[in-house]
Order: structure tokens, then sequence, then C-alpha cells
């Protein structure tokens, strides 16, 4: 995921403003922010916040620091611990893949255009505020030798086939939601321009539960702070599945506007998503869904993509914009 910053000047009080969901209400990676402001009808340029981004201005620790060869300042957040967690045999979700990527970050050199940070881990109280204070407990305390006892608390929060538990699952979701915490922070503090965070972007967990592979929404939690910072927030998901979470979280504000181009019908999970789904009350027309069916190539896409975004970006104006790429 990745964070976009000032990309136009506020003009609302950047506070928490009516409709706009608290930190402790129910219901991101992190955001590429642009300093310039963006010229009228021109699409911007975009920077990957992977699956989720963060920036550490309390507590990220620099690991490598070289001189930026771009206008645009980038920081990179990554922890080798988040790729060590295993879900269990044939579960599609392969955190070692974030190893990987950061592998192939070094081997093409691109480190040397970013600063390299270590994300702090995300304390508990800072995860509760957007999920319930049970729900993180829950997280904290559950591991695979006590699950058996807890058989009602695993239905209640939805943990599973889907979203197992495992050995360092709080841990894991520390590191990921940290990173994209941190990201929000240093773009707040104006630190840098583009916080990258691949281990992050988990968008569908809900307040008070976990749901497809994701059991932190480290988005939300990014959102909500760089809500503090900024008066309007756009956030785009490009997953292939719907940024159920995210939208959900936002339904009824006009502080973040929410644009999903995602799979959608033959009960693809997860379900929701529909063009017709706009926001409601003071968030209404605040939410786009662009629902696509099998078979579109990339140059239909690419050209869908700008089209909508652009337009999104000159009307909605936002100060900040949080990028879900997938996973």
């Amino acid at each position: 995921m990745k964070v976009v910053q000032n990309v136009h000047q506020s003009r609302r009080p950047a506070p928490f403003a009516r409709g706009v969901v608290p930190p402790s209400s129910p219901r991101t990676t992190i955001l590429n922010l642009r300093r310039r402001r963006l010229r009228r009808g021109r699409f911007p340029r975009f920077t990957p916040f992977g699956s989720a981004a963060s920036a550490a201005c309390s507590g990220g620790r620099p690991l490598e620091s070289e001189v930026m060869l771009e206008k645009d300042r980038i920081s990179y957040f990554y922890d080798g611990d988040v790729g060590n967690v295993y879900f269990g045999p044939n579960h599609p979700m392969k955190p070692h893949r974030l190893c990987m990527t950061h592998h192939l970050v070094l081997s093409y050199d691109l480190h040397k255009k970013m600063e390299i940070y270590r994300p702090h881990k995300a304390y508990p109280t800072e995860l509760a505020q957007f999920h319930s204070a049970d729900y993180v407990e829950f997280l904290h305390r559950i591991t695979p030798d006590t699950q058996h006892l807890y058989a009602s608390e695993l239905t209640r929060f939805n943990l599973g086939e889907d979203c197992p538990v495992f050995d360092d699952l709080f841990e894991f979701c520390q590191i990921y939601a940290g990173g994209t915490l941190d990201a929000a922070r240093r773009l707040n503090h104006k630190l840098c321009d583009i916080a990258i965070n691949w281990a992050g972007g988990l968008h569908h967990a809900k307040k008070c539960e976990a749901s497809g592979f994701c059991y932190i929404n480290d988005l939300v939690l990014g959102i909500l702070e760089l809500l503090k910072y900024h008066a309007r927030v756009l956030y785009i998901d490009i997953d292939v599945h719907h940024g159920d979470g995210v939208e959900e979280a936002f339904y009824f504000t006009d502080r973040v506007m929410t644009v999903s181009f995602h799979k959608y019908g033959d009960l693809f999970f997860p379900g929701t998503g529909d063009i017709k789904d706009i926001g409601d009350r003071e968030g209404k027309y605040y939410a786009i869904n662009i629902p696509l069916k099998d078979g579109i190539d990339d140059n239909s896409f690419t050209r869908l993509f700008k089209t909508i975004i652009a337009k999104v970006v000159e009307t909605y104006l936002p100060g900040a914009i949080v990028l879900q790429c997938g996973g």
C-alpha cells in the first residue's frame, strides 16, 4: 500500500469533522502524497504502496539511507520478521513473498532511491483506534496451542479456515500495522512524499472480526492517522477483491472517498462492491465501485483507471491518497 502526500491544500479544517468515523468507531498501503499541485485535468503519478506502506516518524529505526536521486522523497518500510509466519499447509496467503519482494528491491538497487526503515510494532492501544478492544485482546491472547479452549470466541471473531490461528499471529499484525501507521505519520510531518509498506493493505478486516486472510485493517488505521492532518483522504484499491473493510469503515463520511476496482459477480469473494453502492448519509456519493468481469485486458483497465481517478482527484481534491495494490 502507499500514501500520496499533499496533492492539494486543504479547504476544510483538518480535525475530525462531521460525519467522520472517529478512531474508536466501528470499522490501509500507504499514501504517496504529492508536494506539487496537480495540473488541472492531468493524471497524477502514483507510487506503489505495495500491499501497505508506512513511514516511521516516531519509533522507526533507519536501516539504510542513500542520497535521493529523484525529487520525491520516498520512505520504505520493511521488517524481515514479517515473512517468517506460516498460515498453514495449502493456505494461499504466503507472507514469505514479502521477503522475496524485498530481495527484488535490493537486486534492482531500488533501495538506493529510498530511505529504508524498520517499523515499530503497533501497540494494542493503536490497533484499538479502530478495532474493538476485546477483539484486539483476543488476537493478543490466542495461540495454536490454546485455540481449542476458545471455540465460541473463534466463531465470534471469524477465525478459522480462511483466517487461521498460527504462531506469532499478533506480532505479525503488529508489524504490518506499525508500518502503515509509521508511514502515515511520516507523511503527516512532511518527512517524505511517498511511503511504501508492502506488508500492509489487509483491507478485509472489520472492526470486530477477521476476514479474507486479514486480521487488523492497517489501511483504516493509516487513514485515521492521515485525517488528523488532512481534511480529505482518497483511498484507491486495485486488488482483485473488493476493498470492503475500508469502504465499510468510511461509508458514512465525506472526509474519505473510497474507489475500488475489483472482480464482481459469480459469488466471487467478498460479494460486495456493486456499482450501486455509493455511500450513505453524509458519505453518499463518496464511495465509488468499479465492478469488473473476467476478461478485461491491461489497456482497458489502464484507460478506465486513468479516466476515473483523474476526475476523482480533480473534483475531490484530496490532501493524501492511499493506494492498495493487491497481494
